[in-house]
């Protein structure tokens, strides 16, 4: 799609605004249109803007993704369907999102990712034991954040060889 003309002061501001965003920090190509339209400007305007920000190289929502799925794997510990749906309503395509995971969560990452949330829970493998109870939280939890099923039931039966 052609940029408005040079004369639409609509699609200046709406540049403006989109490169004030991105001065900040780092938003998926569906952020900024929306952050735009909710500004008031009509949706081919936000189209042109996010076309010239990828056109630049401002925009990227795979380098977006990566970045976003390497931080989370560095510092906040979640499983793989968890970090997949935050991507998502992040504006990044399912499908795009599932490969950016695939490339960096395999099945011992997200057992150890696991481990770590549960440690820094403050909990150890010791308060797991034979108690059906605590082993339900700790079960609730990890789902919560997103682990899978089998990854959890490893973790579980790691803390039983304690």
């Amino acid at each position: 799609m052609a940029a408005p003309s040079s004369v639409d002061a609509g699609y200046g501001d709406a540049l403006a605004y989109a490169y004030g965003l991105l001065s900040r920090r780092d938003y998926p190509a569906a952020a900024i249109k929306g952050r735009i339209v909710r500004r008031g400007h009509p949706p081919d305007v936000s189209d042109a803007v996010v076309d010239k920000l990828r056109e630049m190289g401002l925009v990227d929502d795979e380098a977006f993704g990566r970045r976003y799925v390497e931080y989370v794997v560095e510092r906040k510990p979640q499983g793989r369907a968890k970090i997949i749906r935050d991507l998502q309503n992040k504006g990044l395509d399912g499908d795009l999102a599932r490969s950016l995971v695939d490339e960096v969560v395999d099945f011992d990452s997200e057992i150890a990712m696991a481990l770590d949330a549960i440690r820094g829970r403050g909990e150890s493998g010791a308060d797991v034991g034979g108690d059906p109870r605590i082993r339900a939280r700790h079960y609730r939890f990890l789902k919560g954040r997103g682990f899978r099923d089998a990854a959890i039931r490893r973790v579980l039966g790691l803390f039983d060889e304690c």
